[in-house]
């Protein structure tokens, strides 16, 4: 598996297991996301302690980061964030993940 695949396949896991773990009623009753979602990745020989940072710009779009706190990685720009009938789908172009 290539770099980009295996990023690709990175941040799945990060979010499945973000979702599972953040808190999961409190979103589907009230259909936000914003605030902090933590959870772990536990990828068999590591495991990654990261945090999704959700928010609103002054127009009300979503905005959305990336801390991986095992990695020392801070505030890892999501190009696109949208959460729509239940669903999330998240984009970061800096490490090529959708």
């Amino acid at each position: 598996m290539n770099r980009k695949h295996s990023l690709q396949f990175l941040m799945f896991l990060i979010i499945a297991t973000m979702l599972i773990v953040g808190s999961p009623g409190a979103a589907a009753q009230s259909q936000n996301v914003e605030g902090f979602w933590a959870g772990a990745l536990d990828a068999g020989t590591f495991k990654l302690r990261l945090v999704m940072k959700f928010s609103r710009t002054p127009d009300g779009k979503l905005k959305g980061s990336l801390d991986s706190l095992d990695q020392g990685a801070n505030d890892i720009p999501m190009s696109a964030v949208t959460f729509q009938n239940g669903a999330l789908h998240v984009e970061m172009k800096s490490i090529g993940a959708t």
